[in-house]
């Protein structure tokens, strides 16, 4: 069973684009607003990560993002934001640890799906460490 990614974006095309690249890997459920996003959470518990599209004129996902911050259940599940934010204004406006990761549109949508791979599949180094040594072999 593929683990499930909340993607809460407004364009469609890029919540169609963040679907399918993650599709091979993961589940990815896309609503296009906070509303249908807090209906999907509270139907599954087993979302790993949210991607959260913030744009400067919308407030929703401001709102959303501080309920999300706010929330006890919610707090500790991975948030990737797409923003046309600077980075640095960003963090400013929402700090450092409450954002896993921060993607200025435009964006690859790769290397979001690479920082999504990072959060939900953790690798353990141990395993690294003895691949190179010849003393693991996973195939």
């Amino acid at each position: 069973m593929k683990k499930k990614v909340l993607v809460i974006e407004q364009n469609h095309s890029i919540g169609f684009v963040i679907k399918t690249v993650l599709s091979e890997a993961f589940k990815a459920i896309v609503t296009t607003n906070p509303f249908d996003a807090m209906d999907v959470l509270s139907q599954n518990n087993d979302i790993l990560c949210i991607v959260l599209g913030i744009d400067k004129r919308s407030s929703q996902s401001h709102s959303f993002l501080q309920h999300l911050k706010s929330s006890s259940l919610l707090k500790n599940i991975p948030l990737i934001a797409l923003t046309d934010i600077d980075e640095d204004t960003f963090r400013e406006m929402y700090g450092e640890n409450e954002i896993s990761g921060v993607f200025k549109k435009p964006f690859d949508p790769l290397k979001v799906k690479q920082s999504i791979e990072n959060l939900c599949h953790p690798v353990d180094t141990t395993q690294i460490v003895f691949r190179k040594r010849g003393i693991l072999n996973l195939n």
